[in-house]
């Protein structure tokens, strides 16, 4: 956002009305509770006052002192070179001052590194003009090339590896809704979106907070859980504990704690075995797809992007493609039609 208010070189004050209106949900109220406690005869915020009161309020001191600690301690372990990396660059912006220049960046990146890259890495680091996303991607393409020499050693693995891609997604109904649910059986816990959950008429029990790792490194706080939802499969009523979890693409995230009560999951021949009490088992198959069939069902929240007034669209101007690009593009046009992945574009 910053460097969008400096492009169209908004002044203070005009920042500070661009950037509350792209607040959302409680940050409006706590912004509006803070303009009233500023008093209706104060002059109008400035940015950096409007940004110190917001970081002081979301993001206190004693939490960037605790994600500094954890850039400090970082270390790859179990993570890919890819996870390592992106864990890496998501901590350092909280921790300026222990790299403060490049040099510093790639030398403690490297000394995270496993014992397995750290060695090859220290070496190429020593270049001149080596910088942070060359030595990341020096690690990742050297990791590649390792694991064929390290599948052997790595085969007591191969189950919990696998698991770690073990994931279906699809409709179930939960406390009488129907939501797009992903079933991750490396999730932890089961989770629920603060919109479903202000439906299902379950009355949240509060929990100390906790932090809950996403893909990308950057961690999420778990606040308050549902318990004991009805979550409907084949007809058979289950329960689940759903901790509130912010996220965009799904209602639901059914974790390994509630996958352990009703079923055996399968990795290699992608099944998953669903035992009720009583019942003859019950067997989905090739639940795990290689590819998606089709976009997720219609959001009742429509999405939009915000664009400033009287922006234009950008104008590329056409340019030729070779043959054989051109057959393959259209192919791949003509796929993703059918999947109904895009749409014929109504602009002119």
């Amino acid at each position: 956002m910053l460097r969008t208010l400096r492009i169209i070189y908004a002044s203070d004050t005009e920042s500070v009305k661009l950037d509350s209106y792209r607040l959302r949900d409680v940050a409006v109220h706590w912004y509006n509770t803070w303009m009233s406690s500023k008093g209706a005869n104060s002059p109008p915020p400035e940015w950096q006052e409007f940004l110190d009161a917001f970081l002081r309020h979301y993001f206190p001191p004693e939490a960037l002192r605790a994600r500094a600690d954890k850039f400090l301690n970082l270390r790859q372990r179990n993570m890919s070179a890819q996870e390592y990396s992106l864990r890496f660059n998501s901590l350092a912006r909280y921790a300026p001052a222990m790299v403060p220049d490049m040099g510093d960046r790639v030398h403690r990146f490297v000394s995270g590194l496993g014992p397995h890259l750290i060695k090859e890495c220290l070496t190429t680091s020593l270049q001149d003009g080596m910088y942070i996303a060359r030595i990341q991607a020096h690690a990742q393409n050297l990791e590649e090339q390792q694991q064929p020499q390290r599948g052997e050693r790595d085969s007591d693995k191969g189950h919990s590896k696998r698991a770690r891609s073990s994931r279906a997604v699809g409709i179930l109904s939960v406390s009488s809704h129907d939501v797009y649910v992903l079933i991750d059986s490396s999730s932890t816990l089961s989770y629920i979106t603060p919109y479903i959950a202000n439906r299902i008429r379950v009355k949240p029990e509060p929990i100390k907070p906790f932090e809950v790792s996403t893909p990308v490194g950057e961690p999420v706080v778990d606040r308050p859980v549902y318990r004991n939802c009805v979550v409907v499969i084949c007809n058979h009523h289950t329960m689940a504990d759903l901790h509130e979890l912010k996220m965009l693409d799904f209602d639901f995230i059914m974790g390994i704690d509630w996958l352990a009560c009703y079923t055996n999951v399968d990795c290699r021949t992608k099944m998953v075995r669903f035992q009720f009490l009583g019942e003859p088992l019950l067997e989905w198959k090739d639940v795990f797809l290689d590819e998606l069939p089709n976009l997720p069902l219609e959001r009742e929240i429509e999405f939009t992007i915000d664009v400033l007034l009287d922006t234009k669209a950008i104008s590329i101007p056409p340019y030729r493609m070779a043959h054989a690009e051109l057959k393959e593009l259209k192919a791949q046009l003509k796929d993703l039609l059918e999947k109904g992945f895009i749409r014929p574009s109504p602009s002119p």
